[in-house]
């Protein structure tokens, strides 16, 4: 009869030592572990490339939504920094900025006008003039005024204006990026402000931005065409420091030559 007497866990512990012991029983261990492994990394791996594809296609449509809203915005422009004053009217208000530029308009040129967020406080308790949004019926009359906003600090008010006194001292005119854009020209203005670049600024709703006086306008649409943008000019950067060093020993080497008196039994060069 086979023995029926319970197996004790030093028993068990031993069973298993002697399993483990023998070589071939560790092999196919082995073979099952390593097919199991080998699976589940193929499986993994699968995964890993679907979600990689659908990130793609959710930055695609994300990319195309955003083209669109910003599409729809290409009609407005923000004036910021003008005085903000009660019960005013906004569309008045937008009207007589656009004639202090040069730009005729009627109640008809504009579509809306209002002033963006909350009512805002200074540190003074002086109201804080919030950005004022037009949004034009006509690309061509919004493009006029576009064109014409460096004037807006520097002209003066039409007669019979609504513009309070000094209103646009410290006015600029912006164009109405999305969200997403405006916080790409947010990350190039303060690229401009540490002095890594020269210039950044929209035109048509298209961000631009030039390392240096003399480069070339590169469009940018995302932070990460900022940022290898910023990787090339940097790397070039370090080329050209690594070349003048040569180009400088070069040069010393070479006057070092011409200041050198003539080796004996040599003339100078005197032919004219």
């Amino acid at each position: 009869m086979p023995d029926s007497s319970p197996v004790t866990e030093e028993a068990l512990k031993r069973a298993l030592m002697a399993c483990f012991s023998d070589n071939e029983i560790r092999k196919s261990l082995r073979d099952i572990f390593k097919e199991e492994l080998e699976s589940r990394d193929k499986e993994i791996k699968q995964l890993k490339e679907q979600v990689n594809e659908q990130k793609k296609i959710i930055e695609a449509q994300a990319d195309a939504i955003d083209d669109i809203e910003q599409y729809s915005r290409r009609n407005c422009l923000n004036f910021n920094g003008v005085t903000e004053t009660a019960n005013e009217k906004p569309v008045r208000l937008a009207i007589d900025l656009g004639r202090t530029l040069g730009v005729q308009l009627q109640p008809s040129d504009i579509d809306r006008a209002h002033r963006i967020g909350k009512p805002q406080t200074a540190q003074d308790g002086s109201a804080r003039a919030r950005s004022l949004i037009v949004k034009f019926v006509s690309y061509t009359k919004r493009d006029e005024v576009w064109r014409a906003r460096k004037k807006l600090r520097t002209a003066l008010p039409p007669r019979q204006s609504c513009l309070p006194q000094n209103a646009t001292t410290n006015a600029y005119v912006t164009e109405n990026l999305t969200r997403r854009n405006q916080k790409v020209m947010y990350a190039a203005r303060q690229l401009r402000r540490e002095g890594k670049i020269w210039a950044a600024w929209s035109d048509d709703c298209v961000m631009k931005i030039k390392t240096a006086p003399n480069a070339a306008t590169q469009k940018i649409k995302s932070e990460e065409d900022l940022r290898r943008i910023m990787e090339r000019t940097e790397t070039a950067g370090r080329q050209t420091d690594t070349a003048a060093p040569s180009q400088d020993r070069e040069s010393q080497s070479f006057a070092a030559a011409a200041a050198a008196p003539p080796a004996p039994g040599t003339q100078p060069d005197t032919h004219q």
